[in-house]
């Protein structure tokens, strides 16, 4: 949650300064805005340093508004209306990366040149922030403010960590297989390399962390694009058992989305692109139900042209980031 002391601030803004505004957040850089730890109900108020379109992910700084607590890596602002109608500080040295969707209001912004002195302390030994006001150094271990400082980094690992590891290559919330996987070769392909397809659907399934999710989601979107009946294709054409593989996932019996699924796939759509506008299908859904992060297990990278990552985003303006995990055919 929201610090009181920040909290109370923004009251007492409100009852003598006017209301504390707040938007729609754009994550672009300077802005000040609330963030929200994913499953949490931790928020604070951060800076944006920098945002990678890409991935739509943010680099931050953390606010606070003991300034009492200042050290010389901190940059101080005074309450100004125009931008924050409290005093605050802007922490030089406790920064990190959050999913863009994780800010859920801006309340102010920085000046360009005051977010450029007060990221690159850091790396400056605070000389970017001479000429700004900035709290006194640390000094030594009785300093008081370490321990304010420790409870700090508690709660920025709190907000930024899940995006953090995700960034590092950790596991997605979500493992499921491409359906371009599952499926067989075109009609017409000889039986070698209907096998060879074969071998890489089972080496998807052999390489996986943990049971992989076939999702209703992705079932529902195959369907939309008449992609289910090419299923019964492995045997009738090439006499293998499908089945016995898709036994080996897990299907959840319940789609996590509220609503119906976006976009559902065009009979115009040409058969090799009908996969690709299946996971985007997919992937809107799961930004609906606010997954982040998803795995592709597949053997292939689809997505050419695109790059290994594929971000959907729903009518709601959750973001989905499907990330294309690829692993070494049999």
């Amino acid at each position: 949650m929201i610090p009181n002391r920040i909290r109370d601030a923004a009251t007492d803004a409100r009852l003598h300064q006017g209301a504390l505004s707040q938007s729609r957040p754009t994550g672009e850089p300077n802005e000040i805005a609330v963030a929200v730890a994913p499953r949490s109900s931790l928020r604070r108020v951060v800076a944006v340093t920098n945002k990678d379109v890409a991935s739509e992910t943010v680099q931050i700084l953390l606010i606070a508004s003991e300034v009492e607590q200042a050290t010389d890596l901190d940059l101080i602002l005074e309450a100004d209306n125009d931008r924050l109608p409290f005093s605050y500080m802007v922490q030089g040295e406790l920064y990190g990366h959050m999913f863009t969707d994780q800010l859920v209001s801006a309340i102010g912004s920085l000046r360009p040149e005051e977010t450029e002195a007060v990221a690159t302390a850091l790396e400056t030994d605070g000389e970017s922030l001479d000429g700004y006001h900035v709290g006194p150094p640390l000094a030594g271990p009785g300093d008081v403010r370490r321990s304010f400082k420790d409870a700090e980094l508690k709660e920025l690992e709190e907000l930024v960590s899940v995006c953090r590891n995700w960034m590092l290559g950790a596991p997605a919330e979500r493992q499921v297989p491409d359906p371009e996987v599952l499926l067989p070769p075109p009609a017409g392909s000889s039986q070698e390399e209907a096998e060879s397809m074969y071998l890489e659907l089972l080496t998807v399934l052999a390489e996986r962390p943990g049971p992989l999710v076939l999702p209703s989601e992705l079932l529902v979107a195959m369907g939309h694009a008449d992609l289910l009946d090419e299923l019964r294709r492995w045997r009738t054409d090439f006499g293998l058992d499908v089945t016995r593989v898709l036994a080996q996932m897990h299907i959840p019996d319940e789609i996590r989305g509220s609503g119906p699924l976006e976009a559902p796939v065009r009979s115009a759509v040409g058969e090799e692109e009908r996969s690709v506008v299946v996971l985007h299908e997919y992937l809107a859904c799961e930004a609906q139900a606010g997954t982040m992060t998803v795995d592709i297990r597949s053997t292939t990278n689809r997505w050419a042209g695109r790059g290994r990552l594929v971000l959907v985003q729903h009518s709601t303006g959750r973001v989905c980031r499907g990330r294309a995990v690829l692993q070494e055919a049999a």
